[in-house]
């Protein structure tokens, strides 16, 4: 039998735990620049990666270009139902 209350109970215990995180202004600044932090350490190995390949764009570039490519990839976007599926081989 399916019980909303018990698959929801796991999910509501997180939220909890992870709205914890933005209560204290300490917590939430950490969370802040480790997320900032991290942005910034994938625009740099973006740029590096790239000039080794000899692309020449400035890091403002790459400052425009990464985080909404990076945002976009996190889509689960198919087309016509391809790349849905999970291939066993």
């Amino acid at each position: 039998m399916w019980r909303p209350r018990v698959i929801a109970r796991p999910s509501l215990s997180c939220l909890g735990k992870a709205g914890a995180c933005f209560t204290h202004p300490r917590r939430c600044g950490t969370v802040l620049g480790l997320s900032t932090l991290t942005i910034g350490l994938t625009i740099l190995a973006f740029k590096l990666v790239a000039d080794s390949v000899g692309s020449r764009l400035p890091l403002a570039n790459w400052i425009m270009i990464v985080p909404p490519v990076t945002l976009i990839q996190l889509l689960p976007i198919s087309l016509a139902g391809w790349g849905c599926e999970k291939w066993y081989w």
